[in-house]
């Protein structure tokens, strides 16, 4: 699974249907200041112009708004750590228009 979505570039240069994909993401506890502890999904994804520059091997774009996240990690309910990562990103308002793009198995 990968998204395709409108995003700003470092600088603030506009980007239509940049190709966004998972990459990792690790699971940390994090101990509040009432000593109770929060599970947190940290996570990284790729940017890409595009879905032909991913598919040719380009590089992916650094795009500091857009590639690392943490977000609330359920123990109980989670299950596929790559799609909560999407979901989570498409409520960070950093991306637009966002389209669940299904990729074939290798």
């Amino acid at each position: 699974m990968a998204i395709t979505a409108d995003i700003e570039l470092d600088g603030g240069i506009p980007l239509s249907g940049a190709y966004i994909r998972y990459r990792s993401g690790y699971v940390k506890v994090f101990e509040n200041e009432d000593g109770n502890k929060e599970w947190k999904l940290i996570y990284d994804v790729a940017v890409y112009k595009d879905q032909a520059a991913r598919d040719g091997g380009d590089d992916p774009i650094k795009v500091r708004g857009v590639d690392h996240f943490k977000c609330d990690y359920d123990l109980e309910t989670t299950t596929n750590i790559p799609t909560l990562a999407y979901e989570n990103l498409k409520l960070k308002g950093v991306i637009a228009n966002s389209v669940d793009i299904l990729e074939k198995a290798a």
